[in-house]
């Protein structure tokens, strides 16, 4: 009796585990299409480094904080999405300050980036940037800051990539 007891104990066992592992296979065939799919809409595009997108497009390295979390950059129109952990200020080498929001968005051409919109510079007070330029001319080593007055700056300034520090209020 004892021996029967065991083997149908035994025979129940390894059909819950038989459907357990079942379960288990498809869970994990679900995750498998789930994440084939993330990668299918990637479309094989690996993202750059935003210093090294905006070099690509003329634009200093640095011009961001290094402690953003992430972008978003839409190469067909241009639009542009940096994500910060914080409102924060970033000073550069000539005393030059760049106040960004948590979210600063614009649209990036080469040797611009207008429609600014989360990004500010100290002048004499707090002025909202509405587009950063180069020239094309790589011997022209300035950057333009347009607010409501043109703020032109060493663009050798901005090529070093700073951290920001967190700031109350953008």
């Amino acid at each position: 009796m004892d021996q029967l007891m065991g083997s149908l104990g035994g025979y129940l066992f390894n059909q819950r585990a038989k459907k357990e592992m079942d379960s288990f296979g498809d869970d994990i065939n679900s995750v498998s299409s789930s994440v084939e799919n993330f990668f299918s809409r990637l479309k094989g595009k690996v993202q750059k480094a935003l210093p090294d997108l905006l070099e690509e497009y003329g634009l200093p390295r640095g011009l961001f904080p290094q402690n953003l979390l992430n972008y978003e950059f839409n190469e067909a129109t241009g639009a542009l999405r940096v994500n910060l952990p914080f409102p924060c200020e970033v000073g550069y080498r000539d005393q030059s300050v760049l106040r960004f929001d948590r979210f600063v968005s614009g649209t990036l051409r080469r040797c611009s980036l207008t429609d600014i919109e989360g990004m500010k510079t100290k002048i004499m007070f707090w002025v909202k940037v509405s587009s950063v330029s180069t020239e094309e001319d790589k011997t022209v080593n300035k950057v333009y800051f347009q607010t409501t007055i043109r703020k032109t700056r060493a663009k050798d300034v901005y090529n070093f990539i700073r951290s920001g520090f967190e700031v109350d209020s953008f």
